[in-house]
């Protein structure tokens, strides 16, 4: 479908005023460029099912999605489509998001897990908090057994509620992987509950 039908008239593109392209132009000359040319690697898998993770990472920046905003496809899928990407892929992506992906076998180290899942009545949201953190973990895990020694790992998250209750992301995510991995700051400060 194009954008035509869409809007129900024709699309322009607004074009910029010449001026502006000039300060455009005028503030990218300005930025200072690298002394170097930067060897990045962009790595774009599944990280839950991916076998092969880079050696040699300096330093890894995430954040996991907060429970009642793991349906990260769903909100941009348009967009997706209107990039050209078919909906076969799209369909694929909706279904390796949390909320429809069993939980893995992992022994979770936090005792605060256990206690949620444990005042979860229904078993739908103890599936979602099983999955969810399972998933979230070993994802964690593997990305801090790549990184090397004296590496940084900057693990931005945030408290959620689900249906009314407080699920402490932070804490389980803390307990797991001080208790699992050499992991012992967080967000730049000792690893805390609090924000």
């Amino acid at each position: 479908m194009e954008l035509r039908a869409l809007l129900g008239r024709p699309f322009t593109a607004p074009t910029l005023n010449p001026s502006l392209i000039g300060v455009i132009h005028s503030t990218q000359r300005g930025v200072p460029k690298p002394p170097c040319k930067p060897t990045i690697e962009v790595k774009v898998t599944d990280a839950v099912v991916e076998e092969e993770y880079p050696d040699g990472v300096v330093g890894v920046l995430t954040s996991p999605s907060y429970l009642q905003a793991q349906e990260y496809t769903r909100s941009f899928s348009w967009e997706l489509k209107l990039l050209g990407v078919p909906g076969s892929i799209v369909t694929k992506l909706r279904k390796s998001e949390i909320p429809y992906r069993p939980p893995v076998k992992l022994e979770v180290l936090s005792p605060t897990y256990y206690e949620v899942l444990k005042v979860a009545e229904e078993s739908k949201l103890r599936s979602l908090v099983g999955s969810y953190f399972t998933n979230t973990l070993l994802m964690f895990e593997k990305t801090v057994e790549s990184i090397e020694e004296g590496g940084i790992s900057g693990i931005f998250a945030g408290e959620s509620t689900v249906r009314g209750r407080p699920i402490p992301i932070v804490r389980v995510l803390r307990e797991h992987l001080v208790s699992k991995s050499r992991v012992v700051k967080l967000d730049g400060s000792e690893v805390t509950d609090e924000g």
